[in-house]
Parts: structure tokens; sequence; C-alpha cells
């Protein structure tokens, strides 16, 4: 029966300020070698979210990227063929036909995802994704201050029952946007220190390095602790990435959408 022990004596320790020493490619052969069916399940659900992030790349014709389940073969035949990806993509694009309205849309396929029930297999992942779609509604929210825009309709996808969307909109009137309590230390963050595109975006990066870090900090060697370990590793890899000229590009379309 495998397992996740023998993985934690002998992947590397990752801090944010250093590229790690594997390659994505060597880290997925190291889990299918070490971790159950059931464990890999989980790893293609971190994965999937990086095919629908994928899928707007393509629509923005830009490089995708490769750490998704689907090559760009794979994902064109997918959308052709309308399988292998959640039926949601198919809706949104049956519904819209433009290249343009599909990525206007786009957030409903984020939002379908992050609450979809079959993606909150175990402790982490339960955890992962709620983290994920927080503090992208809060980015949501402090970008729509900044920018005047209008945050019911930054927010049209979200649930507006939900507590903490509520309390996001609660702020659409007020002069400034005010970060709930438990996130506090991410406004001050974003408030006092680099100002510039990159240097917020590689701020956010750390931030959610520790979030996660923290969350698992206790369990060494648990499936919980490899999931971690995976989406930290990509942290790792995107806070590099911007530092060169395809990083840059890349930055210049995320922060349309977030800082």
């Amino acid at each position: 029966m495998k397992n996740t022990y023998f993985l934690g004596t002998v992947l590397p320790e990752l801090v944010i300020d250093a590229e790690p020493d594997l390659q994505f490619q060597e880290l997925i052969n190291l889990f299918r070698m070490n971790m159950s069916q059931s464990d890999l399940d989980k790893v293609a659900i971190i994965r999937t979210f990086i095919d629908l992030e994928n899928i707007k790349r393509f629509l923005q014709n830009i490089e995708l990227d490769s750490r998704g389940n689907l090559t760009e073969k794979q994902l064109d035949e997918a959308l052709l063929n309308k399988e292998t990806l959640p039926s949601y993509v198919f809706d949104l694009f049956d519904q819209y036909e433009t290249t343009k309205e599909r990525l206007s849309h786009f957030s409903r396929i984020f939002v379908e995802f992050f609450k979809d029930p079959n993606n909150q297999k175990g402790k982490f992942l339960t955890f992962y994704f709620n983290f994920e779609r927080e503090w992208r509604q809060m980015l949501v929210g402090y970008r729509a201050k900044k920018l005047g825009r209008d945050l019911i309709t930054e927010l049209q996808y979200e649930d507006f029952g939900d507590p903490f969307v509520a309390e996001i909109l609660a702020q659409k009137d007020s002069a400034q946007f005010e970060f709930p309590y438990e996130y506090e230390d991410l406004g001050l963050m974003l408030s006092s220190g680099d100002e510039s595109p990159l240097g917020q975006y590689k701020m956010m990066v750390k931030f959610r390095f520790d979030k996660i870090k923290a969350f698992v900090e206790n369990t060494p060697f648990s499936i919980d602790w490899t999931l971690a370990y995976l989406t930290m590793f990509n942290l790792v890899h995107d806070y590099h990435a911007l530092d060169n000229t395809k990083g840059q590009k890349l930055l210049n379309l995320v922060l349309k959408e977030s800082v």
C-alpha cells in the first residue's frame, strides 16, 4: 500500500525566496510512485483548477501553464467534444459565443469550481479552495473600490447570501475598502508595502504561501501536508517566474483582474 511518509523525507524544504530544486514533472513523478490513487485524485483536483485557468489563457491566446492535467491539444479536444472538463465550462461556452463575452463572464466558472462539493475532498482541499475563494473575493472588492467600479456587478456570480460575500457587499457605499477581521493582515500588507503592481502581486504570493504553510505545519508527512506542498511549490515557481519577460507579460494580464 502506497503512502506519503517517504515523500516527507525526500522533498526539499520550500522557501519563497529560493527557486525549488525540483522540476514540476519530477514532483509529479514522485507523487505517482508514492501515493495511492485516491490521493492522486486529490492532486488532479488541484491541477483541474489550473486547467480552468488555462482555458482562459487559451481564450486570451497566451501560453498555457504546463502544470495542469491537460496538454494544449487535450484541452482543445475537451472543449470541442464537450468532455473531461466540468459541465459548467460548457454551459458558459454554450451561452456565450464570442471570445469577448466568454472572457467577460469567465469568473462564473471559478465561482462554480470553488463551490463544487466534489472538489472539497478532505481537510486540506476544503481549506485551500475556501481560502482561494475568499482572498479573490476580497481583491475584487479592494480593486473595485480603488477603481470606482460597482461591487454588485463585480461579484455578480457570487452567492449574495454568503456571509463573507455579504460583508464585502456591505461596503459598496463606503469611502474605502476594509478587509474582514480575519484578513486584516492582508489589508495592512497591501496598503503599507510596495505599491507597484509587481510588488503587490509578490506580496500576495507570499501571503498565500504563509497561510498554506501555517495550516499544515503540525501535520507533517500527511496527505494534507503533501497537497499543501504542491500548492506552495506552484506559488514559489510563480513568484520567480515573474522576474523574467514571460512573467512580466503574464503579470500584466493577472493585474487586470486582481491587485
